[in-house]
This record gives structure tokens, C-alpha cells and sequence, in this order.
């Protein structure tokens, strides 16, 4: 590759501060983000690249990408048809997928690895034969650790980048430059996607699966109760350094202070102290009811199998009419 299709770490800076003026509204779909991972996870222990081809709808300067699809590398293309070359491979894939999805085509390619590649530009240019101005989307897959002590939100390991040409030192060089993206969700796919975060049932198995979804409850209540737990101690000690003078009094923050303690139900109170002796009361005798139940099945059930074996002994040769 020349000097000017691989821009100095200055130039690549310089050019990704740009202005945004002009810049498309992209917006990644949930189904993209799970297959980046999917083909990650699935190539890790392989030399393979993990790189695919992105899909979607196109309208002016607004982008939706809502699917996506795995590259074969070239010694995968080698090893299953000597004739078949990329851009033969992808020409196929896309009137394939234009015929299932009318009005998606292809918006760019994707590649899991920690930073641009110098080789990248040559692969983007072969893909400009499909786009004139495709995008192209990376996964890191070892991010940097979140710091413990930022209250920041955690963003995803990704960076999203159009290609532009620059006249760089006299020049015209190509070159990537980081474009915004926001992740989209429909109804459909946020329910599916709660479907899928839940925890599956192990080996079919009722019992586990009834065990693993009693625990997932469990958890999301205990969270709720730490946070809850975390808050209280924030107001706690805010009343008791007002109190002490160590900071000033706020009449206004106070009185939001106890519209909230208003709001949170006093727990030794005579009141909630018989309500959960009831319940609590109340749930053991269901319990104790279900368990008799129960034993009372198991009973009937070996009386009817014991009175099932005396009418075989007493009539060996069937049952008498």
C-alpha cells in the first residue's frame, strides 16, 4: 500500500477531529450487535478475522442497520471454490438478501479487532463497488477496564467510521473518520430480547427450569433492596452532617428529604409487625396444605396400584365377565 492510503497517526487525529457538519443519523439495531459478538465468541482460538457485511435501509442522510451477515476469509474462499473471490461471494449474498428483505441493501462492513488496521483502506475500497460511501463498524473486543469510582455511564466497545477524502500535504488520501451512531430498538426486538436475557431452562428439566427463574426474582429483588439500601444511607448521612453543621441547611432539600422518608413504610411499627405476622402465617399454611396435598396423591396412587395387583392374583387369567 502507498504512503497515502496509510495517513501518520497525526493525520488520522486531525482528520477525525473534523467538523460533523453533513454527517448521516445512523442507528444500529440490537441483531447486529448480538451477531458481532456471536461471531467473535465462535472465532476466538482461530486465526480467522472476524468481518461481515451490514444491512439496511437507506433514506437520505438516515441510516437504519438492521442486519448482518459473516465474511469468509480468503482461505476459506480458496478452500471451498478456487473461482469464488469476494466480491463474487458478496454479489451473490446481496441479491439473496435483497429477495427474502426488499428494500435492504448493503451499508458497510464490520471487523472485531482493537484498532484500525493499515490494510483496512484496501478492503473498504473494494467494498465501495457496493456503496460509494460505506460504513464501517468495529468491535473492540478487549476494551479497557470501567473505572469503579466514575458514576459515567459504561459505553459499548465500539466506533463507527465513513470514509473521507482529505488533502493531506498536497495530497488527496483517504481516510476513516469516527461518525456518531445511536442503538435502536423496536417493541418487537426489545421483547425478544427480554426473552433471551431471561435464564433458560437447563437439560428441560421443569424443576430447574422453575429453580433458575425463582432465582432470577430473587436477584432482581435483592438488587432493589441494596439500592434502596444505598440511597437510605445517602440521606442518612446528608441529615446527620446538617445536623452536626457540617454543611448548611436547606430548608428545600430537607422538605424533599422527608416528602421521601414519608413514602418509605416505618418497619417496627405494630402495624407491619401483624400485617407480616399474617402473611407470613398465611404462607406457611399454604405451604402445609400443598404438602398434605401432596402426600394424599402419593397415597392414592399406591392404593390404586396395590388393589391393581391383588385383581391380577386373584384372577390370573384376566378379569371375569
Amino acid at each position: 500500500m502507498s504512503h497515502q492510503e496509510v495517513p501518520t497517526d497525526v493525520e488520522k487525529r486531525s482528520a477525525e477531529e473534523a467538523s460533523g457538519e453533513g454527517r448521516v443519523d445512523v442507528r444500529i439495531h440490537p441483531l447486529v450487535l448480538m451477531n458481532l459478538c456471536d461471531h467473535w465468541t465462535r472465532t476466538q482460538g482461530t486465526p480467522s478475522k472476524a468481518m461481515g457485511a451490514l444491512f439496511g435501509i437507506q433514506k437520505g442522510r438516515n441510516i437504519e442497520v438492521m442486519d448482518s451477515f459473516e465474511l469468509p476469509t480468503a482461505a476459506e474462499l480458496k478452500s471451498a471454490d478456487n473461482s469464488t473471490t469476494m466480491k463474487t461471494f458478496l454479489t451473490q449474498r446481496t441479491e439473496q438478501f435483497a429477495k427474502v428483505y426488499p428494500g435492504f441493501e448493503f451499508l458497510g462492513w464490520y471487523a472485531v479487532q482493537d484498532k484500525i488496521q493499515p490494510s483496512d483502506l484496501a478492503t473498504h475500497r473494494m467494498f465501495m463497488e457496493f456503496n460509494e460511501s460505506p460504513l464501517f463498524l468495529v468491535l473492540n473486543p478487549t476494551p479497557p477496564p470501567a473505572n469503579k469510582d466514575d458514576n459515567a455511564k459504561v459505553k459499548l466497545p465500539l466506533s463507527l467510521y465513513e470514509s473521507e477524502l482529505h488533502v493531506l500535504n498536497n495530497t488527496p488520501t483517504m481516510l476513516f473518520v469516527k461518525t456518531q451512531f445511536k442503538v435502536h430498538t423496536t417493541e418487537s426486538e426489545g421483547i425478544a430480547l427480554d426473552h433471551i436475557s431471561k435464564v433458560a431452562p437447563s437439560g428441560g428439566a421443569v424443576k430447574q427450569s422453575s429453580c433458575n427463574y425463582f432465582a432470577v426474582g430473587l436477584g432482581s429483588m435483592r438488587d432493589s433492596i441494596q439500592t434502596l439500601d444505598k440511597q437510605l444511607g445517602v440521606l442518612r448521612a446528608y441529615l446527620e452532617a446538617t445536623k452536626r453543621g457540617d454543611i448548611p441547611v436547606d430548608h428545600a432539600l430537607l422538605r424533599q428529604v422527608a416528602s421521601i422518608c414519608k413514602q418509605v413504610p416505618a418497619m417496627r411499627s405494630d402495624l407491619f409487625a401483624s400485617t407480616f405476622s399474617q402473611e407470613f402465617n398465611d404462607t406457611l399454611l399454604v405451604t402445609y396444605l400443598a404438602a398434605i396435598t401432596k402426600g394424599i396423591t402419593s397415597t392414592n396412587a399406591v392404593l390404586d396400584k396395590f388393589s391393581l395387583t391383588q385383581e391380577r392374583q386373584q384372577h390370573p387369567r384376566g378379569p371375569m365377565l
